[in-house]
């Protein structure tokens, strides 16, 4: 739960990508126990456009990663999310990278958006997946010692496991604020 209003109030927030604005992210929240009644619903990253590698479609890949103060000092108070983006390719094909981007608890906005995915594919695989060219990450979390571990499916085929350094994480947003 997140307090919404500064008055105390507190309410579930959702960050959800609908069917009627089926490309960005979108966040919305409800008040009390009930996640029947959403409110206040707005787009907090859109696609980027052109060539860029999230020219597509975009949505959130894992939950939101709450990261220690000694590593995001200098950041507005928030949440690490990682979101896939996704280029769809000439050729009619699409492909799936994920990025990190900061989201303010203070503003309920996205401040900071890397520039450059992190996690892709290294190549294409056969039939047996689903959606070929594509990572799909499920969990992430802080794993200690300054490391972001991160989970996620590839090609619908099989799962990996990823680490990366948290400081060069944090760093690459720090270059990209919104």
């Amino acid at each position: 739960m997140i307090n919404i209003n500064g008055e105390g109030e507190k309410c579930f927030g959702l960050i959800h990508r609908p069917d009627y604005q089926g490309k960005n992210m979108w966040f919305s929240y409800s008040v009390g126990q009930d996640l029947e009644k959403w409110q206040a619903h707005r787009c907090i990253a859109k696609t980027r456009p052109g060539t860029f590698w999230d020219n597509d479609r975009l949505g959130l890949s894992t939950q939101p990663v709450e990261i220690p103060e000694e590593y995001s000092r200098g950041m507005p108070e928030g949440l690490l999310l990682f979101y896939h983006g996704v280029q769809q390719k000439a050729t009619g094909g699409a492909l799936y990278r994920v990025a990190p981007m900061w989201f303010s608890l203070k503003d309920l906005k996205i401040t900071h958006r890397s520039a450059q995915w992190v996690l892709g594919p290294e190549e294409s695989y056969s039939s047996l997946g689903d959606v070929l060219g594509a990572v799909f990450p499920c969990a992430a979390w802080y794993g200690g010692n300054g490391n972001i571990i991160m989970y996620y499916g590839i090609a619908d085929m099989s799962v990996g496991r990823v680490e990366w350094d948290l400081e060069k994480t944090i760093a690459l947003l720090r270059k990209n604020p919104v």
